[in-house]
């Protein structure tokens, strides 16, 4: 009714944070960046990381100190026994060059020079086989060769030829022995330079092993402690009333699910909280308008008796009488709309019937016309021809109707008009549209969506629940309303309403 509801002209809303995106209202979208991880992945991904260092840490420690030290040992115990049969031989050549053959003594000399020189194969092959490959073909060959040429010579004359085949075999022992020394030497150093390299890293190890348990810990605090902590405070606030508190959502695992869920578990207590309050609002004003309307409603049947009786005077007058006639009808629509408002205060009852969208838009425009007149606004009514008759409640349907042409009138200028266009739209599902368009000065974008809203107003003499019950009606029939802001000027309200 356009004495409930505030000029179009006028209207100044709060924009909505619905509108924005499609999301819940209310809930911010995130602007970090979010990984795809689940919490239990997280934890196990740490777990493994964590483990694997370790575990190859370990392994590779052990494998330092087990085989080098294993090669540097034997090596060590080779050249070692190699030096021991090296002097071994020496001692037997040294021996056997000793030997004398004395005068009636040359069986026993020789005896014991064949027992001296049976030993020296023995430990000439102990000593090779504790010889690097590389060493030992040379000098098995050197060897072999002074060994033919010292066990050769007669042995009733050692002293030709053996002294040279002697010193050059223990010349050949003695650098060999050399050689084994040095590499027994290197052995040991090669062992201490593996601890060095074994304690090194061992220290990386331990030091790897530290940060990734650092690291470990700072994702743990990003992942779990720190999302955790803004749940409790956002429950905190929440606890407290402040349900426009929201939680960051940094990531898609369970916590950042549950922080989505807590955001809109807000919103819906949020708008819980708003539809209690708004239901107590309309219980107090359906106290205050059946108050009211009982005392209307008696003035209205007084004018109504007296435009009776004033017809049934027999004035001569046409233009007098088709008035009053006019008149009586006013009232007795007046009273129709002022039984819905009282009605509206409780759950609706739609009761759709086949009805004629232009008889309807006509039964409103008979009740506007008059003010029309006075504000100098003209009516223009376009229907489409393949438009058929619609299913509505038309008592309810035509006082959301009347909500949205009252507007229209207020905020049209003098000398302008209201254009009403009803048709069928075009697309899926299938229904019909109505719309009413004015030339006022339009609605602020930001302000758009509170207009529907109950006591929302800016005239003086206006309470705000003319458009709140023309939408209230309107979804009742499966219907929806929007209203648009041409650039060029005005404001269209568009009604949609299935078949």
């Amino acid at each position: 009714m356009p004495s409930s509801q505030s000029s179009v002209s006028s209207v100044e809303t709060d924009s909505s944070a619905a509108a924005a995106a499609g999301a819940p209202a209310g809930v911010p979208r995130a602007a970090l960046p979010r990984d795809g991880f689940s919490l239990r992945t997280k934890l196990a991904l740490l777990a493994a990381v964590f483990g694997i260092t370790l575990g190859g840490a370990m392994w590779v420690a052990v494998w330092c100190v087990e085989v080098p030290f294993a090669e540097a040992s034997d090596e060590f115990q080779k050249s070692s026994a190699a030096l021991l049969d090296v002097a071994r031989l020496r001692a037997l050549l040294q021996s056997e060059r000793l030997v004398r053959v004395k005068p009636g003594e040359a069986q026993e000399a020789a005896a014991r020079r064949s027992q001296l020189r049976a030993a020296q194969p023995e430990l000439l092959a102990r000593i090779l086989s504790n010889m690097d490959e590389r060493a030992a073909a040379p000098f098995l060959l050197n060897a072999q060769r002074l060994l033919a040429r010292k066990n050769d010579a007669p042995d009733s004359a050692p002293e030709r030829g053996l002294p040279d085949a002697f010193d050059e075999l223990d010349h050949l022992l003695d650098e060999t022995a050399i050689k084994l020394g040095r590499h027994a030497a290197e052995a040991t150093a090669e062992s201490y330079r593996t601890r060095r390299e074994v304690i090194t890293i061992l220290t990386v190890t331990t030091s790897v092993g530290a940060m990734v348990a650092v690291l470990g810990l700072l994702l743990l605090r990003r992942w779990v402690l720190v999302p955790i902590a803004e749940l409790q405070t956002a429950a905190r606030h929440i606890a407290a009333g402040d349900l426009e508190q929201r939680v960051p959502v940094r990531s898609s695992d369970e916590l950042g699910r549950l922080a989505e869920q807590v955001n809109r578990m807000t919103v819906a207590l949020a708008e819980m909280n708003r539809t209690v309050a708004r239901q107590e609002r309309l219980a107090a004003t359906g106290e205050m308008i059946a108050y009211v309307a009982h005392n209307i409603r008696n003035p209205l049947a007084g004018i109504r008796a007296l435009a009776e009786a004033s017809r049934a005077a027999g004035v001569a007058e046409p233009e007098l009488h088709e008035r009053q006639q006019m008149i009586i009808e006013s009232v007795d629509k007046f009273d129709q709309w002022l039984r819905s408002l009282e009605h509206s205060m409780r759950p609706l009852e739609i009761r759709p019937e086949p009805a004629d969208p232009a008889v309807m838009i006509e039964s409103v425009l008979s009740v506007y016309r008059p003010m029309a007149a006075r504000h100098r606004v003209s009516f223009v009514v376009r229907r489409d021809a393949d438009l058929s008759p619609v299913r509505v409640d038309a008592r309810h349907f035509e006082q959301a109707l009347a909500a949205i042409i009252g507007n229209a009138i207020e905020a049209s200028p003098a000398g302008d008009e209201v254009t009403i266009h009803v048709g069928r739209h075009a697309g899926e599902p299938p229904g019909w549209y109505l719309s009413v368009a004015d030339r006022g000065p339009g609605i602020a974008a930001e302000r758009r969506a509170q207009i529907f809203e109950p006591f929302y107003t800016t005239k003086r003499a206006g309470s705000g629940m003319g458009l709140a019950l023309a939408r209230r009606i309107l979804e009742l029939h499966g219907g929806s309303i929007d209203v648009t802001c041409p650039p060029d000027g005005g404001s269209i309200f568009r009604i949609e309403m299935p078949d």
